[in-house]
């Protein structure tokens, strides 16, 4: 039932008729009240897996991002396509921090996009419960693993959603995450036995026959060029321990970069 209704928004809003290879298996396990882990490269459309269970499910779906710049385009191209979306970050003043925080209490918006200092300060975070959440949605969720190659300290406390809301499930979503650091990102966000999808590009993005999109607003979820085939499967979460085993390395950032090789015109 809900697969039938994102069917319906994808058309609605974003105005494609076929999910890409791997979007729809991802939104099954989110719609199951799964933890799912994401990795999808840049392009791949990841933010369609979550920003439809938003405008599905019944409540508002909270997106934590530490890219203010992406949270301003991201909810821009929602808005101009008839989505109820919003953000929080130091870029508003208090007013409108106050007019935000008003219509999703009120249950007047599909997606909230908020900062980790914005969700974890001692002014928010106690109101949660006052609002009615579908979905945790955490994009860049490498940042909280000190294994990936952008860790952020304030990343950490993210934890602290699965202890305060055992019942709303988690995507965590990321480009660029090798096993031992998607093991530790289920881990820091104490990811319940979570579907973990793996993606990799090779070939035709659409399945044969499948219908560009209608003229709407530009949205990352499918962003133009050249489209890139997503081959998808489901990592088993004993295949990341027997992988994790034995390997012993430094973390990213406190291992010794290569020195970088001269770029040539047409390399």
């Amino acid at each position: 039932m809900f697969i039938q209704k994102a069917k319906t928004a994808l058309k609605k809003y974003f105005g494609y008729d076929h999910f890409r290879p791997m979007q729809e298996p991802i939104l099954e396990s989110v719609f199951a009240g799964k933890d799912t882990l994401v990795l999808m490269p840049t392009g791949g459309g990841k933010s369609i897996c979550y920003q439809l269970p938003a405008l599905v499910l019944d409540g508002t779906c909270l997106v934590i991002s530490p890219l203010i710049a992406l949270m301003r385009d991201q909810v821009e191209g929602l808005r101009a396509n008839g989505i109820r979306a919003a953000f929080l970050n130091s870029s508003l003043d208090s007013r409108g921090q106050m007019q935000v925080e008003d219509d999703f209490f009120n249950g007047n918006l599909d997606l909230l996009y908020v900062s980790p200092e914005k969700l974890l300060s001692q002014g928010f975070f106690p109101l949660l419960r006052k609002a009615k959440i579908n979905l945790f949605a955490i994009d860049e969720a490498h940042c909280i693993s000190a294994w990936g190659h952008d860790f952020r300290p304030e990343y950490t406390q993210l934890r602290l959603l699965k202890d305060q809301f055992p019942d709303v499930p988690v995507i965590a979503l990321t480009a660029t995450a090798d096993k031992i650091t998607r093991k530790d990102i289920a881990d820091q966000l104490r990811l319940r036995e979570p579907a973990i999808f793996v993606a990799s590009s090779t070939g035709p993005t659409h399945p044969p026959g499948a219908a560009g999109p209608k003229p709407l607003s530009a949205n990352p979820a499918f962003p133009p060029g050249p489209p890139q085939a997503i081959r998808h499967y489901l990592l088993p979460e004993q295949e990341i321990d027997r992988n994790a085993r034995g390997k012993t390395q430094k973390p990213r950032h406190q291992r010794r970069r290569p020195p970088r090789r001269a770029q040539h015109a047409g390399t």
